[in-house]
């Protein structure tokens, strides 16, 4: 069984008042979407994402700012260490001793260019500067069990001079 609701339920005078109703309604909602502007209404939404992406903007730009305060303390910390080295001036100006130090550009550059500016290798003969250097940027394993430890090596006295100074250079 089906039920229309117009003509089962609804008198004849109460569906012409029901469609005239909606028919009134129909009218009101037609004349208020024609009275939006819009022009207006999309100029907004221009303005909204305008002001979304200036704030997007601004959000990152604040991020970027806080980042670059964090490391702006360890540059300058940086600079500390270098001017105590004296290999920038006070003026964080390059010295001389600071061009020496960019040229080795292994990671090492600091220790080496003390290793030459203390004059530790000035009475070591080539192997020994060689022994000294290959000590520094030496990457192996620090103990390997394959080898003998009843083997004492014999270290020539200005070597191992210059070892004790290197090792208060880097403590």
């Amino acid at each position: 069984i089906r039920f229309n609701i117009l003509n089962d339920f609804l008198t004849k005078q109460s569906q012409s008042s029901l469609l005239n109703n909606l028919h009134e309604l129909n009218l009101k909602l037609e004349n208020e979407i024609f009275e939006l502007n819009l022009s207006e209404t999309f100029h907004h939404l221009r303005k909204l994402n305008f002001y979304e992406n200036k704030y997007s903007k601004m959000n990152e730009r604040i991020s970027s700012l806080q980042t670059n305060l964090q490391t702006s303390a360890e540059y300058e910390s940086m600079l500390e260490v270098l001017k105590k080295l004296q290999y920038i001036s006070d003026r964080n100006i390059l010295k001389l001793k600071g061009q020496v130090a960019a040229i080795f550009g292994s990671g090492k550059e600091l220790l080496l260019t003390e290793l030459i500016y203390q004059n530790l290798i000035d009475n070591l003969t080539a192997s020994e500067i060689a022994a000294l250097i290959s000590a520094i940027v030496f990457q192996g394993k620090r103990f390997d069990n394959d080898i003998n430890d009843n083997k004492k090596i014999e270290i020539p006295p200005a070597l191992n001079q210059a070892k004790q100074q290197l090792s208060m250079i880097i403590y």
